[in-house]
């Protein structure tokens, strides 16, 4: 996109005729200012599809993790019906976890109501979507989650061999250093999203 191309700090911008965009600059400028353009806190996936480049903001430093229940367990369509209320998916439902920010009510929820081994328990199902209902429960969610982040990691790490692979071989297979380098990246950036989330499990 053109507008993605033209670097500026400004909060007005104006169409002139049919090709020619003008954007003004909200302060004054002189000749070997350097002027810049804000993309946004957007997730990196999206700025690496979007732009071509991968942010250090660590706002955009974001992972998806993909959660499902067991459907052996005895009281599976109990809990699938809660979940759709919920417009959740009962399986492969995917949240997205972002580095700066705690897990979301609708991820903690799911998983307070997968933990749950009980028609009794279950009756506090709703409620879970809107926090803990028990301690031991909590304790189950969180250890849930845990795993959850252990797989993702796991994951990203086969992920980046492959990416390594893929540029140690190079011209074999027509992969640009830059590509994978950008790859690699933004690997990076998910990676950071797990660890922060991981960090800081106890505190939740």
């Amino acid at each position: 996109p053109f507008g993605a191309s033209v670097k500026y700090n400004a909060n007005n911008t104006r169409q002139l005729g049919d090709k020619i965009t003008c954007t003004v600059g909200s302060e004054g400028l002189k000749a070997g200012d350097e002027i810049m353009n804000f993309y946004g806190d957007k997730p990196n996936w999206n700025m690496l599809c979007t732009y071509g480049f991968v942010s250090p903001n660590p706002k955009s430093q974001e992972t998806t993790l993909e959660v499902s229940l067991d459907t052996s367990d005895k009281l599976f369509s109990a809990k699938k019906a809660l979940l759709e209320e919920a417009d959740l998916e009962p399986e492969e439902q995917l949240f997205n976890v972002e580095a700066t920010k705690p897990p979301s009510l609708l991820l903690m929820g799911f998983l307070r109501i997968a933990a749950m081994d009980s028609e009794e328990e279950l009756k506090s199902g709703k409620a879970a979507l809107e926090g803990s209902v028990s301690e031991a429960n909590e304790v189950k969610a969180k250890a849930a989650l845990k795993e959850l982040l252990q797989d993702r990691r796991q994951f990203l790490k086969q992920a980046r061999a492959n990416a390594q692979q893929a540029g140690e071989k190079g011209k074999e297979t027509l992969v640009r250093k830059e590509v994978v380098e950008i790859v690699l990246s933004l690997l990076d950036s998910e990676e950071a999203a797990v660890d922060s989330l991981d960090s800081r499990l106890s505190e939740l």
